[in-house]
């Protein structure tokens, strides 16, 4: 890295709950390796940013929205984490953030020397893992198929079974302890059918069962849009 090419950095840290106090991933363990990187290359530190109990499986996260947001307005040149899965564990969308970072003239970079878009051969590098990483991708989703077609040619029933049904000899059968649950959720997943017909949207549809104290599926009486769809989709899957 140049330091006269990128030299406001903003340091960004992320530990999820359960690996706060686990070497290496707290947050003194990496603000002390960043700035310990930020000196060796004369980087100007303008924030250390901190997502604090936050997962890896999504970029929207309040701390790296507003590194982000930082380099959009101008006021950070590279976004510096320890590791690249500090980021995010998914190397598609880490390299979606480098292309949109690129667009503004910025950068991601790393103290373990992983993932590196500042300079032609680290920008070389993440391309080549990102051809590497959809090669794998594919090649999983092709064996993932091919086990699930021969799965399926025998009979066996794939994946978790809907609420109210069990496997029994690779069958899907209905769980009699369950009945009355499942009966109330498949009449609720009738009326979110008939609502949506009506042309009422999940989100609508969460606030209309709130409204009238529907409880949900874990006994709650706040329904979310997500919760609606997921009975919905279960009534389907049982179907």
């Amino acid at each position: 890295m140049s330091p006269h090419e990128h030299t406001r950095a903003v340091l960004y840290i992320r530990v999820s709950t359960d690996k706060q106090a686990e070497h290496g991933h707290s947050i003194d363990a990496q603000r002390d390796r960043l700035t310990a990187y930020a000196d060796r290359y004369a980087l100007q530190v303008v924030e250390v940013i901190v997502d604090g109990g936050e997962s890896a499986g999504t970029l929207n996260r309040p701390g790296l929205r507003r590194a982000v947001e930082m380099v959009e307005a101008g006021e950070a040149d590279v976004i510096v984490a320890t590791k690249g899965d500090r980021i995010s564990r998914n190397l598609r969308d880490l390299l979606n953030l480098a292309a949109t970072l690129a667009e503004h003239g910025a950068s991601i970079a790393t103290a373990d020397g992983t993932f590196d878009t500042t300079t032609p051969v680290g920008k070389a590098m993440t391309q080549m893992q990102g051809v590497f990483a959809e090669l794998e991708r594919e090649l999983i989703a092709q064996r993932t198929r091919e086990g699930m077609a021969a799965a399926k040619a025998k009979g066996v029933r794939l994946g978790r079974p809907p609420f109210g049904y069990m496997v029994e000899d690779g069958r899907l059968v209905p769980d009699p302890s369950k009945a009355a649950e499942l009966e109330r959720r498949r009449a609720i997943a009738e009326r979110i059918e008939q609502m949506q017909g009506e042309g009422m949207t999940l989100r609508q549809i969460a606030e209309a069962f709130t409204a009238e104290h529907v409880p949900t599926a874990t006994g709650r009486g706040t329904w979310t849009a997500a919760a609606v769809q997921r009975i919905a989709r279960a009534a389907t899957a049982a179907a």
